[in-house]
């Protein structure tokens, strides 16, 4: 049940509640007082009024860290979490800043916890994607023994480059096809870590850089350098494009 407080801290609260930022309170056994319509929106939460529900059975597998957190808050630490990394209910992914603070009541005494939270997918994307699109790019540029490549995942597209093709023993007309391009790839643990950095750029837009096994087509196993990054927009990924290079 949801504490009873004073008229005037609820119509102050009603008020913050109204704002177009993702803000919760919560009393100090962690249940809903109130928050705002982009919380629920931003965690992508079953229902339009979280009040009263336990903040826990809500977000079931917070890690310790953000636990101790509120704990430190309800203790009167002012926390910041920053370029948190959380998944949501709907399968997609996104980079968060956490502010929480102690609120309190007219006599000074803490009433529980207020968590306001920040965006930062597209900052940390940008970052990530630019970082490292300067790197793929200087090398390729300056070592013409790297091959890049491009996959369209909205066309279901992938092109490589003359030079990717040399690496892989395949003829100039080769037509890469993407779902069994990451075959040449040698089964076992070179097969599993591309199949894995794939997914993690698809699904959460982490760029890689590893060295794994190939098999060309000419039945020849070779060392290659292989790395890649992820091109989202709102969210979903669209393409990914990278380098190869053969080491030995």
């Amino acid at each position: 049940m949801v504490s009873n407080f004073s008229r005037l801290i609820s119509d102050q609260i009603k008020v913050i509640s109204q704002t177009p930022i993702a803000i919760a309170f919560l009393d100090k056994n962690l249940r809903y007082v109130s928050h705002t319509a982009k919380w629920i929106s931003k965690f992508k939460l079953p229902y339009n009024d979280v009040r009263g529900l336990y903040h826990y059975d809500l977000f079931p597998k917070l890690p310790d860290e953000w636990k101790a957190a509120h704990k430190n808050a309800l203790n009167g630490l002012n926390v910041t979490l920053e370029n948190e990394f959380f998944p949501l209910k709907n399968g997609s992914t996104r980079w968060l800043k956490w502010n929480i603070k102690a609120w309190t009541d007219y006599d000074d005494n803490i009433a529980g916890i207020l968590i306001a939270v920040e965006d930062l997918t597209s900052r940390v994307y940008l970052q990530n994607r630019f970082s490292t699109i300067q790197r793929l790019l200087f090398e390729a540029s300056v070592n013409k023994s790297i091959g890049t490549w491009h996959y369209d995942l909205l066309e279901n597209k992938l092109i490589w480059s003359d030079q990717t093709k040399i690496i892989h023993e395949v003829e100039q007309i080769y037509d890469p096809k993407a779902d069994l391009a990451i075959n040449f790839y040698k089964e076992g643990e070179s097969r599993r870590k591309i199949t894995e950095a794939f997914l993690n750029g698809f699904t959460k837009g982490i760029p890689y850089d590893l060295k794994l096994q190939l098999i060309t087509a000419q039945g020849n196993e070779i060392t290659v350098r292989s790395a890649g990054i992820s091109e989202v927009e709102n969210g979903v990924c669209t393409c990914q494009y990278g380098i190869i290079q053969q080491i030995s």
